[in-house]
Order: structure tokens, then sequence, then C-alpha cells
């Protein structure tokens, strides 16, 4: 359970946590293109994060029927895509930022330069996001019994919570539910912020260590989509159907993601070196 917190307030916080997370990403876009010498990408970043949660809601929705201009827009917690948010918002960026005519020492890498400035602002998104995904109640994982693999971190909601409610009228009867309390779930959502960490942590390892514009997002990427949508399938509530033996479905996809992100990681050096060879190294942007 999560002591002191009023189960009243669990979902009406989701919304300003969520506005928080875009406002600290936009914060540290502009400080990271100044820092780096770019043009400003804050307001082009941030736009294509806004209409990437409309994708990610919009392919939801398209995957249960239920796609219509006023779902579209319910903004509820849940009921998003992640797969479907990025493929939206990346050329969505990508358009934005030739829109708004930014210009660099190499355009023909800019927009990858940019994407590397908004790799520690995508983690830190990530992090209050799933942090304020926890509170609320919203995106929790299976049940956890005392003898299962991972009961010493289980989590069990107060009574009203989304969690509670749900188990009250859905899974009756599950060992360890009570009128006070949920039945023990995982806390996904905490894995996930724990991943945003180790995301955070590798843009700021990748920073002096790769001359490769885009590889830091893309190792970002990388650890994102192989921890939420491939390991943490296998205790999320509600995760997606069986395709082959215990495989899920959004596990087949996220190792298709990581597939083509490992052969967009190996373009980029192949090109962009014999890019350097030609020309000569351009600034670094820190």
């Amino acid at each position: 359970m999560i002591p002191g917190v009023d189960p009243q307030t669990l979902i009406t916080g989701y919304g300003p946590a969520v506005a928080l997370a875009f406002a600290a990403a936009w914060v540290m876009l502009r400080l990271r293109s100044q820092q780096a010498g770019l043009p400003d990408l804050g307001t082009p970043m941030i736009l294509s994060a806004i209409v990437g949660v409309l994708g990610a809601r919009a392919f939801y929705l398209s995957s249960t029927g239920a796609l219509t201009p006023a779902e579209l827009f319910q903004f509820q917690p849940g009921g998003m895509t992640v797969a479907g948010g990025l493929a939206v918002a990346i050329p969505v960026s990508a358009l934005l930022v030739r829109w708004w005519k930014v210009e660099g020492p190499r355009p023909a890498f800019l927009w990858w330069r940019l994407m590397d400035g908004a790799a520690e602002a995508f983690a830190v998104g990530v992090i209050v996001e799933r942090v304020a995904a926890f509170v609320a109640g919203i995106d929790f994982g299976s049940y956890v019994g005392p003898t299962d693999l991972g009961y010493a971190l289980a989590v069990r909601y107060p009574a009203d919570s989304p969690v509670h409610t749900y188990q009250e009228l859905y899974l009756q009867n599950l060992p360890g539910w009570t009128p006070d309390l949920a039945a023990p779930v995982h806390p996904v959502q905490l894995y996930t912020a724990a991943a945003g960490v180790v995301m955070l942590l590798v843009a700021r390892w990748l920073r002096s260590r790769t001359t490769t514009h885009g590889l830091r997002l893309l190792a970002l990427l990388a650890v994102f989509v192989a921890i939420h949508m491939v390991v943490l399938e296998f205790v999320r509530f509600g995760a997606s159907e069986l395709v082959w033996g215990p495989v899920h479905l959004h596990q087949v996809g996220g190792i298709g993601l990581l597939l083509a992100i490992a052969l967009a990681a190996r373009q980029l050096v192949r090109v962009q070196g014999e890019q350097t060879k030609v020309s000569g190294p351009d600034n670094a942007d820190g």
C-alpha cells in the first residue's frame, strides 16, 4: 500500500505529474541545446512528444476497435501504445525541425544531434510519468503470491484505488485481497522508472564516449524497449495475447524494434564515419 496517500487523490494527481514531465523535458532540451551550441530545440521536440501521445492513444484505440475523435482525447491514465507513440513522434520531430528551418554545421546529421539532446529529457520524462502511474495505481503489475519471484517487492494498494476496485469486480477470491487492501501486485511502474534511471546514466556515460550523432538516443530507446516492452511484459497485468509458447505479442514487437534500433545504429556509425573521412570532424556537441 501507499501509506499516507488519500485514495481519492491518486488519479487526479496523474495529470499534473505528466504536465511536470513535459515541463522538465522542455527545460532540459533548451539547456542541452545551449550547451551544445545548437539551435533551440525545446519547442519542436515537445510538440513532437505531444503529437506522439496522440499517436500512442490512436494506436491503442485502433487495436481495440474503439478509435473515435471523442475517445482520442480522453487522456485518462493508461490506454496508450508505446510503439505507436514512437512511430508518430520520431518522424514528426524530423518534419518540425525542417519546418523550423533549424540550421547546423552538418545538416545531414543535425536531426540526430538534436535527438541526442533530447535523450536525457526522454529519460527524465519516463521516470516522472512512471512514478506518477505508480502513485495513481494504474498500469499495475500482475498478481504475485508469497512463493512467486518478486514477492519481496510486491505492493498492496488501499481500498478505492484502481487496483483494489478492479480486483474486487473482476478477480474475486484473489488470495490476499481484503476490504482494506488489494492483493499484492508487481510494481511494474517502478521497474520502468528504474529503467529510466539506467537510461539517464547511459546517456551521461555515452556523452563523452561517442562522436556518432544519434547513438545516445538509440541506446536509450534500446534500454526502454528491452525492459518495458520485452522483460516486463511477463509481469504486467493485462499483458498482450500469447503468440508462441510464453511469448507475448508486445514482446515480439519489442524484439522487432530492438533489431531496427541495432540496424539504425550500425548505419549511423558507417555513414557518419565515411562522412567524417571526407569532410573532417565537426564540433562535438558535448
